[in-house]
């Protein structure tokens, strides 16, 4: 399967989902058609669905959260993602800057080709 779009589809795709209804259809649509050279930045993961939900309520990014059920090791796991980026430098760069302003979270980039094989579904 050719995973490969042009920027300008993806952005299109993009813009489209801000506007749509269903976030979790969104998520889905944003995530499969992204180019799996992309990156995103994965802010946490969590086994616990409640610690999950106190740090989706306690932290506010500036890209938005993405929130995704993945599978790790077998076991199904909650992670929180903050934008889609299409090089290492940006991601990079915003992963700093939310180092800089949530001290206690420790971002780490991820490419958009390591999230999909762990990606069971958006929640």
């Amino acid at each position: 399967m050719n995973t490969l779009i042009s920027k300008a589809t993806f952005l299109l795709l993009l813009l489209s989902s801000l506007i749509s209804v269903n976030a979790s259809q969104r998520v889905k649509s944003i995530l499969r058609h992204a180019p799996e050279h992309y990156y995103v930045i994965q802010v946490a993961s969590y086994l616990d669905g409640k610690r999950f939900q106190d740090m989706v309520n306690e932290i506010k990014l500036d890209k938005g959260l993405i929130a995704v059920k993945t599978t790790v090791n077998n076991k199904e796991r909650w992670a929180i993602l903050e934008g889609i980026y299409p090089n290492k430098d940006e991601a990079t760069l915003s992963a700093q800057n939310i180092k800089q302003k949530h001290p206690h979270i420790k971002p780490w980039i991820r490419s958009v080709s390591s999230l999909k094989k762990d990606f069971v579904e958006p929640l």
